[in-house]
């Protein structure tokens, strides 16, 4: 096996598993255990000390794999930017194959919008996991200032697929 250069991949874990910190000290041990993670036991200190040991504790070769579950357990709450930032680098970590653009292309003209988008909801969830569908939401000086806030994918694709499909229905 190839040694790697894996210091950005721990660090982002690193932030992944720190959302670890809102669970309480059971809680935080039984997270241990589906992680795979390095068991600490509660007498070592306070929650984020126990979460920075047992962290400590993984090797560089497991920190693909401790990424992967990290973002499949859903209560870390890892943000849409967190995510993608750990899946860009493990795709990086695996080469995967070239798409060409002509095959892209061709792939987005055979889906049918209008059937993928047939609900709202569950369309825009997809979309949050697949892309950084919303940026941060504006402060109060820019509203103060006169600025107008920046439209974000999800404004584009709510305006744009679902408003047309409302209009073409007659709703």
């Amino acid at each position: 096996m190839v040694d790697r250069d894996r210091s950005a991949l721990r660090s982002s874990v690193g932030e992944a598993v720190a959302h670890l910190a809102s669970l309480t000290h059971k809680e935080l041990t039984a997270a241990f255990g589906q992680l795979a993670m390095p068991q600490v036991p509660d007498s070592a200190g306070n929650k984020r000390e126990r979460i920075e040991e047992s962290f400590r504790q993984v090797p560089d070769s497991e920190l693909p794999q401790l990424a992967q579950r990290a973002m499949d357990r859903r209560s870390l709450h890892l943000s849409p930017s967190v995510r993608f930032h750990l899946e860009d680098l493990l795709w990086e970590e695996n080469d995967p194959p070239e798409i060409p653009k002509k095959i892209r292309r061709e792939l987005a003209r055979a889906l049918t919008l209008s059937e993928l988008a047939q609900h709202q909801d569950p369309f825009m969830e997809l979309l949050d996991r697949l892309w950084l569908a919303e940026e941060p939401g504006i402060d109060f000086s820019s509203l103060v200032n006169g600025f107008r806030p920046a439209v974000t994918l999800r404004d584009r694709v709510e305006r744009h697929v679902f408003r047309v499909f409302e209009v073409r229905r007659g709703g």
